[in-house]
């Protein structure tokens, strides 16, 4: 089953598309030539130099021969599906096309299976193949290989929607006033591969050091750069590394988990998360955690909470299968800014929530700025004792989490997250993980997001997700006790 894609499609997506891509899709029958001159076009108009673009650009629907000629298209059977990159593009577009119409087709998961074949079986859609054995900590059934779909759905459209495929690059970066970059390389026992990237956190208000030594953090294209990605490159390390690096950092020198992420002017939200075990390592490490971005013409006339974006929320939570939000409160010490009960229900007519949740509001200080010190110092300034009592639930399965919410704005205060090491270090004793999620100009993601209707499209129960989630972090506790 092929599926004829339309420009609009194309474009709600937001996945670059080049010529390579172009002559892929026209070959294999995925768009038609006139959808190709439609995409050239808009890439003039955006600026786009390339000869064979501004080429397609000029021609007209009717001249169908010529777009194939330019392209250097070929006939479907005759056409490889190369190069890698406009392969998994087309893979996703179909895979996004099929979910968009599950509702008007007669077998859906049919045609999951029939576009699975189309591509040469990649593992990357096997998941939620109907005919395939679920892997280990997934669960069996219809609803969950939908859920499985849609989840690959928003992993897919991250990782596409900046050119190079990675929505993030990370840097683990080592700096010292005292000590020259060979020495740093000795003590590490590996050799600085660049240069960090140069004032990635000016707007804290820390000098630069005379020494900077950096390693480039890789993960597999095919996962989350922020999620799992992140997490993989640092358990890669190794417990090793962190010891010497802390070792350096109680010697005076700044490391630091240095992380910069280009955002499109489209509307769409990104985020990032580190598990338990990723927030402890940077802990060992005595580092911090910077996180900058830049993000593209993006107008705030629509923000009314505050005109320079930035943090505009941040919660200490705590979730828990088991306990009660009393326990909960008693154990550590503090009552909660709101909560609710496992069994409670939000709404007449909807499910009972599967989880207690306790949520404290971490408040900024006046006058700093939102990502920066602000955030620091907030939570630097909450109480040991919550961080014992915390740590001491999270042993006992409970999920702790620094849950932030950041609008993205023109104001460059507003385009990062930072967390001094001692700020890292209250995390790790509470046993928290960090979740991140940032918004463009107030908006959710647009095109796939909106057409997949989570709570439609997953087929989920609350006790589902649950049980996603924690197949998630199961792994996540496995990859770190390794």
């Amino acid at each position: 089953m092929i599926f004829e894609l339309e420009y609009d499609h194309l474009i709600e997506s937001g996945v670059p598309l080049d010529i390579d891509d172009l002559r892929l899709g026209v070959s294999r029958g995925y768009i038609a030539p006139r959808t190709a001159i439609a995409v050239a076009t808009a890439a003039v108009s955006a600026g786009s130099d390339d000869v064979t673009v501004n080429a397609l650009a000029r021609m007209s629907d009717h001249h169908v021969a010529d777009v194939r000629d330019a392209l250097g298209a070929v006939d479907p059977q005759d056409a490889l599906l190369e190069p890698a990159t406009s392969a998994r593009k087309w893979l996703y577009f179909q895979l996004r096309a099929a979910h968009a119409l599950r509702s008007r087709l007669d077998d859906p998961l049919g045609a999951v299976e029939s576009i699975y074949a189309d591509f040469g079986y990649p593992p990357t859609a096997a998941p939620f193949v109907r005919y395939m054995p679920a892997q280990p900590g997934e669960q069996p059934g219809v609803g969950q290989l939908f859920a499985r779909w849609a989840n690959y759905l928003q992993r897919e459209q991250v990782a596409l929607t900046t050119e190079s495929g990675r929505a993030l690059r990370a840097w683990f970066v080592i700096e010292s006033d005292e000590f020259d970059v060979a020495w740093i390389s000795a003590h590490m026992k590996r050799d600085s591969v660049l240069t960090p990237p140069a004032a990635s956190m000016s707007w804290t208000d820390e000098s630069r050091a005379s020494a900077s030594w950096a390693i480039e953090l890789r993960w597999p294209e095919e996962m989350h750069p922020g999620g799992e990605g992140l997490d993989l490159a640092l358990a890669g390390l190794g417990w090793s590394f962190a010891e010497r690096a802390g070792a350096l950092a109680a010697r005076g020198c700044r490391t630091e988990l240095r992380m910069q992420q280009e955002l499109s002017r489209n509307p769409w939200t990104t985020g990032m998360g580190l598990s338990r075990g990723a927030v402890e390592w940077l802990r060992v490490a005595g580092a911090s955690l910077a996180l900058a971005q830049q993000v593209e013409a993006v107008s705030i006339a629509d923000q009314d909470e505050d005109p320079r974006g930035g943090v505009l929320g941040a919660s200490i939570i705590i979730r828990s299968d088991a306990e009660t939000l009393a326990h909960i409160t008693q154990t550590v010490g503090q009552e909660p800014d709101k909560g609710y009960e496992r069994g409670s229900v939000r709404s007449p007519g909807r499910h009972a929530r599967t989880t207690t949740s306790w949520c404290l509001d971490v408040h900024l200080p006046a006058h700093s700025r939102p990502g920066a010190e602000g955030l620091s110092r907030a939570v630097e300034a909450l109480d040991d004792a919550l961080a014992a009592g915390a740590a001491q639930l999270a042993h006992k399965d409970a999920v702790v989490s620094l849950d932030l919410y950041q609008d993205l704005s023109d104001d460059r205060h507003s385009h990062g997250v930072y967390l001094s090491s001692r700020a890292i270090r209250w995390l790790a004793n509470a046993g928290a993980e960090i979740d991140i999620d940032q918004y463009v100009h107030g908006h959710v993601i647009h095109g796939v997001l909106e057409e997949i209707d989570l709570a439609h499209a997953r087929i989920v129960t609350p006790e589902q997700l649950d049980l996603e989630m924690a197949a998630e972090r199961k792994r996540n506790e496995e990859r770190w006790a390794r």
